[in-house]
């Protein structure tokens, strides 16, 4: 058992777990249907992504470490203060794009070059599906400024 990638891999499985929690809110906070599903939607991937590293971390002899830790709850504390007051769609929109924005970075920044090979190449995988849900953020944040 390789300890620096059953660490790495925890990391990113925190990270997810962040995401999960963060989409959690943001569909709530959402008022549009069809932006929630889009939410629903990138929150499931993250329920799946959590899934496949909480398997490999298994599959390495580790145990998953679940939750956000003191990140997470930081996280949670910024976004209660900032959605005091109104909000619209498009600052939830964005709060999303940061928050992804925010969590590739970190995931990119961590695994870097700190994994074996099956596991980084799951962590690619998921990176691209990370990226993916960047861009699609970004087209929405475009359709909603203009409304």
């Amino acid at each position: 058992m390789d300890k620096t990638t059953l660490d790495t891999l925890n990391q990113l499985l925190k990270g997810e777990e962040m995401a999960i929690s963060s989409y959690a809110k943001f569909i709530h906070d959402a008022e549009d249907a069809n932006l929630k599903n889009e939410f629903k939607n990138i929150q499931k991937e993250h329920n799946k992504h959590a899934q496949l590293l909480s398997e490999r971390i298994i599959e390495l002899g580790g145990t998953p470490q679940y939750g956000t830790g003191v990140a997470g709850v930081m996280a949670d504390v910024r976004y209660a203060f900032e959605s005091m007051g109104d909000r619209k769609d498009y600052d939830v929109l964005k709060e999303a794009w940061h928050g992804e924005d925010q969590g590739v970075a970190m995931a990119e920044k961590v695994a870097d070059d700190k994994l074996d090979d099956k596991s980084r190449v799951l962590v690619h995988d998921i990176m691209q599906m990370d990226h993916d849900h960047i861009r699609k953020l970004e087209k929405l944040l475009d359709e909603y400024r203009i409304q």
